[in-house]
């Protein structure tokens, strides 16, 4: 069962979500009226894109223990979706506007320590930006970190790397070069750390948590011949050999967080499909993950770009 979000005028997104599966036994079924439910999304008609990315006056409130993630269209608004219980990436909430002009977003935790999750952009003209949210009703103030990047650089939030009691930043420049960028616990970053190089043939990183159990953050990376690799953390801003855990990924299309997605204490993430179906892949918090996939989504081939939240 998908869910066809109208315009408002007189057509549907392309966007599609899934709320429901195993209904090919159903023989008939008869949805609620328009004069009951106007808008099912619940986010209202979305304003025009502004020129900058801008945080939505709409409230995008965190739900305490759930899966979220921020996911842009291809019109340039970012959506915040949640998962309850483990279950299907449905609740969505308009989260901003004008955001085709970000290259990359990433989560990392509470960069600012304010107690509250925070978002990183990097510009397509090369300026890394902190989003903060606000905890309840949007975003505070929008404030720049650094320019001058290579917008083609890959980020990703690193949470605590260095265990220092800030959170942090990773990133893969175009010639193979892994940075660490060590946050201050406010509104900047430290002086980047080269922490490995060679890293030529890695396409996607991910900063994911305590993957292997032994409490500290590790890095997921997937390889131009798709396998899967992963890094463990050495707890003070360095990481270790890495350990194959998979092949075929290049069929993937995005990787992102998932924080304890069904709440067994252990860290999983999401994968994107090609053909659009987002899929938990549930971590075994000894480096590698279960067999067993669980789709929580469909119809994201038109999503441009997102980042997993997990409170």
């Amino acid at each position: 069962m998908f869910v066809y979000f109208g315009t408002g005028q007189g057509g549907h997104r392309t966007v599609t979500t899934a709320v429901g599966g195993g209904w090919q036994s159903i023989t008939g079924m008869s949805g609620v009226s328009l004069s009951s439910v106007k808008d099912f999304s619940g986010a209202g008609q979305s304003s025009t894109p502004t020129p900058t990315p801008t945080p939505s006056s709409s409230p995008v409130v965190p739900v305490n223990g759930a899966t979220q993630v921020y996911a842009r269209d291809a019109s340039g608004v970012l959506w915040l979706y949640t998962s309850r219980d483990g279950g299907v990436l449905t609740n969505r909430l308009l989260a901003g506007n004008g955001w085709q002009s970000i290259k990359s977003f990433v989560d990392v935790g509470d960069f600012n320590s304010d107690g509250k999750r925070d978002l990183v952009a990097l510009s397509q003209s090369g300026v890394l930006s902190l989003y903060p949210t606000d905890g309840s009703n949007g975003w505070g103030a929008v404030s720049e970190l650094e320019s001058g990047w290579d917008a083609n650089t890959v980020i990703t939030g690193a949470g605590d790397f260095d265990e220092n009691g800030t959170k942090d930043l990773i990133s893969l420049d175009s010639v193979g070069d892994l940075w660490l960028h060590k946050g201050d616990g406010a509104r900047s970053l430290a002086a980047k750390v080269k922490i490995a190089s060679g890293w030529n043939d890695v396409n996607a990183i991910l900063g994911l948590g305590d993957w292997d159990g032994d409490h500290h953050h590790d890095l997921l990376a997937r390889k131009s011949d798709g396998s899967l690799w992963y890094y463990p953390g050495t707890g003070s801003g360095g990481v270790g050999a890495g350990v194959r855990i998979g092949g075929g990924w290049q069929a993937i299309t995005a990787i992102t967080g998932a924080g304890d997605f069904d709440k067994d204490g252990k860290v999983d993430f999401i994968a994107r499909s090609s053909s659009g179906t987002m899929f938990v892949y549930f971590g075994t918090g000894q480096g590698g993950h279960r067999t067993v996939t669980t789709a929580v989504g469909g119809g994201w081939q038109s999503i441009t770009g997102m980042s997993g939240v997990a409170h």
